[in-house]
């Protein structure tokens, strides 16, 4: 009964100046396209064009006006119950035509399409004014996907010899090759697999952002696109070159933060403690032994797995991770610079049983 007696009051009676009340949306799909990267584009497109308007209930799956209903009857309230119903029901204010901001959502419709290779495809929109009330509208959508483009070829350009051997010899893993639309997704992938593939090979300083694309529609006329993978302007020396890991040094500090002062040698490493050494030193090196995580024994003994590798780093992290001894491991690194650039990995631990907490000095040095 009460869902009658509102349906006769206007929902628009009380709207400010100059506001136009949103109703919904539709979205009409022209050309569209069947490959899978499609799918995906089209789902987010959808996203980014839909806007559940004030004129429904449950998230737009009830037709029913009820906030609007109550923000007529109560936003002239100031204080009391009808402040309070206002402030529980409808706070919120009404979506209005310009807060839907239909032109902002066509161009991040328009670039998600061009993110997922239809380079030709257009977003347009039309608002479409009610008939029986000209302070209501809805908005009609019209996404033309047109054809998609694939990738005809991929070139890395401008590294150095060295890192465009390594990138050559890993392109079989790649998430992008010929034949296979053009999407952003897999072209990010990629650098961040190549990215990857360099730090397990010394280029501890290499990040994906220090590489980027030109793409060329023009070479291969019907929907083929090739890509050129390029260092962006200004790639820091460092990055271009292989770090090796050198000794390392363990500092174990007091339960009160008290400085190491003394030291012991155990093998390669260097212990640091304060007062009285509370873990076995081997117990130590076998947890910081980054040469274990070589697969291979002959390549083990030689000087070539001294190369920094992220895998490695990672095993040492996990490994401490797994250890009961420490509530948390995290292991940073820093550069300085010596007789040649230098890498300072800090590994900052609390030991639980003791109450300690320690830093792990890791020292890494630069061949040329």
């Amino acid at each position: 009964m009460g869902i009658i007696l509102f349906s006769g009051c206007s929902v628009t009676k009380h709207l400010p100046e100059g506001e136009v009340l949103y109703t919904g949306g539709k979205t009409v799909i022209q050309n569209k396209s069947t490959t899978p990267v499609g799918g995906t584009a089209l789902t987010e497109i959808e996203a980014a064009l839909d806007k559940t308007p004030s004129t429904k209930m449950l998230g737009g799956l009830l037709p029913i006006p009820f906030k609007m209903w109550m923000y007529n009857d109560f936003v002239k309230y100031k204080k009391g119950f009808g402040k309070w119903m206002f402030n529980r029901l409808a706070a919120n204010p009404p979506v209005f035509i310009s807060t839907v901001n239909p032109e902002v959502r066509i161009k991040v419709a328009t670039n998600l399409l061009r993110d997922y290779g239809y380079f030709n495809g257009k977003v347009t929109y039309e608002t479409l004014v009610d008939k029986k009330d000209s302070l209501k509208a809805s908005i009609l959508y019209t996404v033309d996907m047109k054809n998609p483009y694939f990738i005809d070829t991929v070139y890395y350009q401008r590294f150095t010899p060295q890192t465009l051997r390594i990138m050559e010899r890993g392109r079989r893993m790649s998430y992008i090759s010929p034949g296979e639309q053009f999407n952003v997704v897999d072209l990010d992938e990629e650098r961040t697999r190549i990215s990857t593939l360099l730090r397990n090979r010394g280029y501890f300083y290499f990040r994906p952002d220090y590489m980027t694309y030109q793409a060329d529609t023009t070479l291969v006329p019907g929907g083929h696109i090739s890509l050129r993978l390029i260092p962006v302007p200004g790639l820091p020396a460092a990055a271009q070159r292989p770090y090796y890991v050198g000794d390392a040094s363990v500092y174990l500090f007091g339960k009160n933060g008290e400085a190491p002062n003394d030291s012991m040698m155990y093998k390669n490493l260097n212990i640091h403690y304060y007062k009285k050494l509370q873990v076995r030193p081997n117990m130590l090196y076998r947890w910081l032994n980054y040469q274990q995580f070589v697969r291979n024994a002959q390549m083990r003994a030689s000087n070539r797995t001294r190369l920094y590798s992220q895998y490695r780093q990672e095993q040492v992290q996990e490994k401490l991770s797994q250890l009961l001894n420490f509530h948390s491991t995290v292991l940073a690194w820093f550069s300085s610079y010596f007789s040649g650039p230098t890498l300072f990995p800090v590994l900052h631990w609390c030991l639980l049983l003791f109450c300690l907490i320690s830093a792990c000095y890791c020292f890494l040095r630069a061949w040329d």
